[in-house]
């Protein structure tokens, strides 16, 4: 910006304030602000009272001569605040309009805290909704990891009872046919008799698998013989444990 723009402004803005606080000085000492030089013709000119100056001449008190001056209240309000006239802006709202304005306002703030009060409590809501759904899924998850242990459980315990039976199977197809030296020998006829009435036809084939075929043949021709209702029975047993 240029130095002599600078200048000016700064001067100008001093003159402003020389000659403001001249002014403000001049109202606070009571002067007629009207009849100062060069600004005097931006404030205006006084009422001119109605008390007669005459009637000072004549030596009346203070109280005649406030009987005798007929300007109203307003008047003697507004000559007494003359000089702060020229710094008071006219306000654009009467005070009807103001009233009105503050209560609308008031309406306005108390809609504002209770809607905020309803937002806090709606909020209050919302985290207690929330803390509630955690622990509904900290419960489902505690219940599905104790449905997996159990599961898991059972799972084990299955196959603990098929080991178990297996090896009771082994056992037994095992005792079974250590037996068949019992009938390794003899007659078959009586050893055929003999095998019906101590075991079942499924247990005599595995009881036969111990056995020669020759000895085999001999008493499946007993069993032929004596109850040849179980014969099929005793066959398939046999055959399904020598072809493993």
């Amino acid at each position: 910006m240029n130095k002599v723009i600078i200048i000016f402004a700064a001067a100008a803005a001093g003159i402003l304030l020389l000659v403001g606080t001249f002014v403000t000085a001049a109202g606070m000492l009571g002067a007629d602000l009207h009849a100062l030089p060069v600004v005097g013709g931006l404030f205006p000119e006084p009422v001119q009272q109605s008390l007669d100056p005459e009637l000072n001449e004549m030596n009346l008190s203070v109280e005649e001569q406030v009987r005798s001056d007929m300007r109203s209240p307003e008047q003697v309000v507004d000559n007494s605040a003359s000089p702060l006239h020229a710094f008071l802006l006219p306000s654009p709202w009467s005070s009807d309009q103001l009233e009105d304005l503050e209560k609308q306002l008031k309406t306005r703030l108390n809609a504002l805290t209770e809607r905020e009060k309803g937002l806090d409590k709606r909020q209050a809501d919302l985290e207690e909704s929330q803390r509630h759904l955690a622990e509904l899924q900290a419960e489902l998850e505690s219940v599905r990891n104790g449905m997996i242990e159990e599961r898991d459980e059972t799972v084990a315990l299955q196959d603990e009872v098929k080991r178990e039976e297996a090896n009771a199977e082994e056992k037994h197809v095992a005792g079974l046919k250590q037996m068949a030296s019992l009938f390794a020998e003899g007659d078959a006829t009586e050893m055929a008799q003999m095998l019906i009435d101590m075991h079942a036809p499924e247990d005599i084939g595995l009881v036969l698998s111990g056995l020669p075929a020759e000895r085999v043949r001999d008493l499946l021709t007993g069993i032929r013989a004596t109850q040849p209702d179980v014969l099929s029975a005793v066959t398939e047993s046999y055959k399904a444990e020598v072809t493993k």
